[in-house]
């Protein structure tokens, strides 16, 4: 039986990266069935035994008292401009990929015996390839970006651009890129991004979550507050575009506004500013702020529509789970997401005016919801299953 480790950033985040590795534990039996054990998950945070995950380790820190004060305190930070400066960029750089480096250093510092590490991201993939000493020991590095590997920080940190920190990260890249045994996207744009920029011919997978075990039947909440009910379920931070959805709502007439209500699930270095936001709107009638949930199974059940007005994104896993609940989603033409709502939901430009004219005709009934739902559970079930996103990376594994 072939052994496999996962090597990640974090894994108390709930983050793109770390939510396809809960996948893979929470799928291990499929791996098992072709031949293949997970021994552990190497991170910043130590090892995890899989026997041992629980889905309360994901988001776990991010609810202590002491991790709160520290985003309220990042958030008061980014006001002043030293923060959002070219070496304030540089500082939140190497900050975010010591996380990496200590990741890296614990799975090759020991001595455990396995054939195959998929690599979370080119960052720690960057760090482990740079000392692995063993090349028995081959690597799948998952690319979880949409085109440009760089793409999502540079939107986040735009002062790099241009300069030797971009520079030395194309060169990280490049390593990463030349010396890894496999890539994995989970994006096809970003598989055909790196065959004409770089020549490299990786393995597409879209990412999978496993079905209900039972769907139950959940009253929607519409039927008690008489009010379109839409939930946006992502880290709450300016490339997830949670402020574009409330300039949207204040664009909305008064009397529309009263019809809808929207559910935002999540925590993140925004979520103070947002609240703020929400408030000083006089929008607090139509905004319902839950934090951070580690299962939102029921709650995607009670609403009517999923929406997420994302500045840039690859293959939401929080997409996958409202196709599953069967509800249609409302989102932007970035990365995989109009191949995933195909038939399903609205292709919108993040722009707040473009999705007010979106959420006036939701309101006013102008679009096929009973149809779009039905697509829903129908594009979940035979694009986004758990058991066939194993079974590709079982067969890369298996295949050396």
């Amino acid at each position: 039986m072939k052994r496999v480790a996962i090597v990640t950033h974090n894994m108390h985040q709930i983050q793109g990266a770390n939510r396809v590795t809960e996948k893979f534990i929470l799928g291990r039996d499929y791996f098992e069935n072709s031949g293949i054990k997970l021994i552990g998950v190497y991170s910043s945070d130590g090892i995890l035994n899989p026997s041992d995950y629980s889905s309360k380790i994901l988001g776990g820190k991010d609810t202590l008292p002491s991790n709160i004060r520290k985003r309220k305190l990042i958030t008061l930070l980014k006001k002043i401009p030293l923060y959002s400066s070219y070496l304030g960029n540089v500082w939140s750089i190497r900050k975010n990929l010591k996380p990496d480096i200590k990741a890296a250093k614990l799975a090759y510092s020991r001595k455990d015996d396995y054939d195959y590490a998929l690599l979370q991201g080119f960052y720690v993939a960057y760090f482990y390839l740079k000392e692995r000493k063993d090349t028995r020991k081959k690597t799948i590095t998952i690319f979880h970006t949409d085109t440009d590997p760089l793409e999502q920080l540079l939107l986040g940190m735009p002062k790099i651009k241009g300069t030797k920190t971009e520079k030395r990260l194309r060169e990280m890249l490049n390593y990463v890129l030349e010396n890894s045994d496999h890539i994995v996207t989970i994006c096809k744009s970003e598989f055909k991004y790196l065959n004409e920029v770089y020549g490299i011919m990786s393995t597409y997978i879209t990412n999978g979550i496993e079905d209900f075990s039972s769907i139950g039947n959940f009253e929607k909440m519409h039927n008690t507050n008489n009010r379109i009910n839409l939930i946006c379920v992502a880290s709450v931070q300016y490339r997830k575009g949670q402020d574009i959805l409330v300039e949207s709502i204040r664009n909305l007439s008064q009397e529309l506004r009263k019809k809808i209500v929207i559910h935002i699930v999540g925590d993140g270095p925004e979520l103070v500013n947002l609240k703020r936001m929400v408030n000083n709107y006089g929008l607090d009638d139509s905004f319902v702020f839950y934090g951070l949930l580690q299962d939102v199974k029921e709650l995607l059940c009670k609403m009517d529509v999923f929406i997420l007005t994302t500045r840039a994104d690859t293959t939401p896993i929080s997409i996958v789970e409202a196709l599953r609940a069967g509800l249609p989603v409302i989102s932007s033409n970035m990365g995989e997401i109009p191949h995933m709502i195909k038939g399903a939901g609205i292709i919108v430009d993040p722009e707040p005016n473009k999705v007010c004219i979106v959420l006036e005709k939701l309101i006013k009934g102008e679009y096929d919801i009973k149809k779009m739902s039905g697509n829903a559970r129908h594009n979940f079930e035979t694009r986004f299953d758990l058991k066939t996103m194993i079974s590709k990376y079982s067969n890369i594994i298996n295949s050396n």
